[in-house]
């Protein structure tokens, strides 16, 4: 039986929701496939799981999550070309058996985001977190999509412009100027069950969001539980378009199912996958929350 996955940290299988959106996935395309979570505690670990799905023909390929993004772009025996970074979160077999390395996530960012709004009017673009996709993401935005790009993240080293991106070191600093695009990508889902209640604030408290926002921003999310971030609901508050992120989930399979089947999928489909999956994200965050009580 043709074999997928996602590998992730060691508490992944908690919070992520990927299993149920292959499950709608496989009756859409009418395959059958087994789709597990490997919940991976070190680099090491990520490494021997990758020479086990290398041998094994039936493993078309697996998604990583955060914090092994960096782990096997050495290892796969190509990079695609999207984005130049040493990261992955996508892994393939092509049509040689040859495994392939590539970075969905920032494609499936770009999707999401012209599903919603007009990606070509923002000319500049603020992305919060460097960790997970935000890095990614920042570079795919300069790089590809030619916007001026800033980047923030309180952990790493600010006041450098690496290809462009101009990093910032504070929140003082975030505010010097106003975004046409926020892309949020500090990590929450996990938090959940971390009982770690500062998770849940936002990166930009209102004042600010107000400051580096104008009425045509575009406030978009990474995380998609829980299903509405703090950070979204003040965007909302003020009136600004927002894209959840349960439609970079979405895109995110589309673009790896592209990879592993060579199949695409319409916009009702997308539509459909996004509104079930969105149910079922509720659902889950209602039983954390009752659980977490």
């Amino acid at each position: 039986m043709i074999k997928l996955a996602l590998v992730g940290d060691s508490e992944i299988k908690q919070y992520a929701v990927e299993d149920r959106l292959w499950e709608l996935i496989s009756v859409i395309i009418d395959k059958k496939f087994k789709f597990d979570i490997i919940p991976l505690a070190s680099a090491a670990e990520v490494l021997e799981v990758f020479k086990v799905c290398k041998k094994d023909s039936s493993y078309l390929g697996f998604n990583i999550a955060s914090p092994w993004r960096d782990v096997l772009a050495e290892h796969v025996d190509r990079m695609e070309e999207q984005v130049k970074m040493p990261i992955v979160d996508t892994v393939y077999r092509d049509k040689s058996g040859a495994f392939v390395g590539a970075n969905t996530d920032p494609i499936a960012a770009q999707r999401a985001l012209e599903s919603e709004g007009n990606l070509y009017k923002c000319k500049n673009a603020l992305v919060i977190g460097a960790r997970g996709a935000g890095l990614s993401i920042a570079h795919h935005l300069y790089d590809n999509l030619d916007k001026i790009t800033y980047l923030y993240d309180p952990l790493v080293e600010s006041g450098k412009t690496q290809k462009g991106i101009t990093r910032l070191a504070s929140l003082s600093e975030v505010g010097g100027r106003q975004y046409d695009l926020i892309v949020n990508a500090t990590p929450l889902g996990r938090f959940y069950f971390d009982k770690r209640l500062e998770a849940f604030t936002s990166p930009l408290d209102l004042e600010t969001l107000a400051q580096v926002s104008h009425k045509n921003t575009i406030v978009q999310e990474t995380n998609y539980l829980p299903g509405t971030t703090l950070l979204l609901q003040m965007a909302r508050h003020l009136g600004l378009q927002v894209v959840t992120g349960d439609l970079m989930l979405v895109f995110g399979a589309v673009e790896s199912l592209g990879r592993y089947f060579g199949i695409t999928l319409d916009e009702n489909t997308v539509r459909m996958l996004v509104e079930e999956i969105g149910t079922y994200i509720s659902e889950r965050e209602t039983d954390i929350l009752e659980r977490s009580e």
